[in-house]
This record gives structure tokens, sequence and C-alpha cells, in this order.
């Protein structure tokens, strides 16, 4: 539940699912989310059909390998985005 809080306030997940471990791409992403203070959170996701995914607020963005322009991208478009505007 702190995750969708997250999500709802403007935040984004970055996701990873390795089975055998994957080190090296915990390092990655862990340095592309390390220079976010607060609305981005990282974590494993066993189980997913992508190796790496990227969520937001009725968004999502799934890929195979490491790629960090595409994660910059993604966390600058919607971290911080409003969800609780008035209709």
């Amino acid at each position: 539940e702190l995750v969708v809080y997250n999500l709802e306030d403007g935040g984004v997940g970055v996701w990873y699912n390795c089975p055998d471990g994957c080190p090296e791409l915990v390092s990655q992403l862990e340095g592309v989310v390390e220079p976010y203070e607060e609305g981005v959170v990282l974590a494993p996701y066993p189980g997913m059909s992508s190796r790496v995914a990227l969520t937001a607020w009725n968004r999502i963005d799934q890929f195979a390998e490491f790629d960090e322009e595409r994660i910059v991208r993604f966390v600058r478009a919607f971290r911080g985005a409003d969800h609780h505007a008035v209709r």
C-alpha cells in the first residue's frame, strides 16, 4: 500500500526481476535512482514478466536490459505529477 500511495502522490517505481541474482543491474539501477531524494522507489519484483519495469500512476514501461536514458526520461516525465487534481 505504501507503493500505491507513492505512485498516487506523483512517485515512480523502478522494479527489477532477477531470479538468479543480478548485482550489476541492481548497482546500475541504484546509481540512477540515488540522486532523487524522494519520490522514486527501487525494489525487486519477483515473477514480473520483464527484467526491468518503470511505473507511475496509470503508466508502465517494461524492458529487458538496463537503459539509463530511458529510466531518466520516464522519471523526469512522471515524477511529481499531481493525481489529486479536481475535475
